[in-house]
């Protein structure tokens, strides 16, 4: 359910990167072809609340389905593959859950979705072939500093909502099991 949620949420990203690219095509196509908005904010967020595998590529799917943007399922199997190389950083402490090295872990992920939406623009074909190579890498470098600015932004949303008393997977009930008395 917390996926489905996070997914709507993302979606709103998806259509303002559908208006966004009508806007960015014309006049800067290098940062179009997908626009640059954290529309995979909430794979990230979903790993961090739930920690289970494959919950950002669920939540990438449903925000894909909703939005009508498949590059959040490409971006969110970049995040599902962060999450499962830096599962170390995600690993339960008794110390706080969302600590360095989750934030750490967060803006890794958000560069790793940045990069799925700067490769996504190889794939539009009349922008690979019009646009000059180093217009494309520079979009490509803009989209992965967004990224890990909008890791930074979901790590704190996820850690907002947690503290607010949202705790999709139960993650402070096991976290307190685990302390010795």
């Amino acid at each position: 359910m917390a996926c489905v949620v996070l997914a709507a949420a993302s979606a709103v990203f998806v259509w303002l990167a559908i208006v966004l690219n009508s806007v960015l095509s014309g006049t800067i196509p290098w940062l179009a072809y997908p626009a640059p908005t954290p529309f995979f904010w909430g794979s990230i967020a979903a790993v961090l609340l739930i920690r289970r595998p494959g919950v950002a590529t669920l939540t990438g799917f449903a925000t894909a389905l909703i939005g009508f943007g498949a590059t959040a399922l490409f971006a969110a199997l970049f995040i599902e593959l962060v999450a499962f190389l830096g599962k170390n950083l995600l690993r339960q402490t008794d110390k706080e859950l969302f600590g360095r090295p989750v934030l750490m872990w967060s803006l890794i992920a958000g560069a790793t979705a940045g990069l799925s939406q700067g490769l996504s623009l190889f794939m539009v074909s009349t922008a690979r072939e019009t646009l000059d190579l180093n217009l494309i890498l520079v979009g490509i470098a803009i989209k992965i500093a967004l990224g890990v600015v909008y890791g930074a932004l979901s790590f704190l949303v996820a850690r907002k909502i947690f503290h607010s008393g949202v705790d999709p997977q139960g993650l402070a009930a096991s976290s307190r099991a685990k302390r010795p008395a």
